[in-house]
């Protein structure tokens, strides 16, 4: 069982400055193509642990399978879209 197409889904890159970020547009596109409807990009400006989790906001940890992506959790407690080699986004 699969996410439904109509869930919520906030995805982030954490892993550099947003401007910098090779990430999060093939995330959306790749989400946006597989029929995800309602997909937010949340806006981290250096990287995830220092616009995040230093300052105590709401982490988990948790693994699924959609399709051909795979979720997994990263090094910094969020659930990661992997897309590719060098690709994750999360939510």
């Amino acid at each position: 069982m699969g996410l439904e197409r109509s869930r919520f889904l906030v995805i982030y890159c954490g892993c550099c400055p947003w401007n910098k970020c090779p990430n999060i547009r093939p995330a959306y596109q790749q989400l946006s193509s597989l029929g995800f409807t309602r997909v937010k990009a949340l806006y981290i400006a250096a990287n995830f642990g220092t616009d995040w989790v230093a300052k105590g906001y709401p982490v988990a940890k948790g693994r699924i399978a959609i399709h051909d992506l795979s979720l997994r959790s990263d090094s910094e407690g969020g659930v990661g879209v992997s897309l590719g080699r060098n690709s994750m986004a999360s939510y």
